[in-house]
């Protein structure tokens, strides 16, 4: 039986970033060897701009631009830093807010896991799912996809 337990890989990121690249082409060198001439051009890296993208305000970043030497170990400087960064912003771990009224009606009629999509059961039992960054709840979860979706550390 082929079965699919990747569960947290079917819920949306909270954090991307996005990123521009600018590079200019180096004059192309023919290289003859002997059979037909090959033209290589290669695009070399000028300077990148990047930023962190997310719905939680307080956790935007401005565009951080650059140009200049080494680049690309600028880039992944900035990269890694900003994954670490982020696995900080993820290992938080507030508490779920208070449902309202409307929430914790909706919760007592969902009889399936809003992210497996198949009934609870004793054995994996109905929880309330919520954003361990905001406090804020999200969904009913059954315990198997709560535990799933938790942020991956890095």
């Amino acid at each position: 039986m082929l079965s699919f337990n990747m569960h947290h890989s079917e819920f949306p990121f909270d954090y991307y970033l996005v990123v521009d690249f600018e590079c200019f082409l180096r004059p192309p060198s023919i290289v003859d060897d002997g059979d037909q001439p090959n033209v290589d051009a290669f695009h070399v890296p000028s300077g990148f701009c990047v930023f962190r993208v997310t719905d939680h305000e307080s956790y935007r970043t401005d565009p951080i631009v650059y140009s200049g030497d080494d680049v690309m170990g600028k880039f992944f400087s900035h990269i890694f830093a900003e994954a670490k960064t982020i696995s900080l912003i993820l290992s938080r771990n507030v508490p779920m807010a208070a449902l309202t009224a409307s929430e914790e009606a909706g919760y007592d009629r969902t009889t399936i896991c809003a992210n497996y999509k198949r009934s609870f059961t004793d054995d994996n039992q109905k929880t309330r799912h919520h954003n361990h960054v905001t406090g804020k709840y999200l969904f009913p979860a059954c315990n198997s996809c709560n535990l799933a979706l938790k942020a991956a550390q890095m």
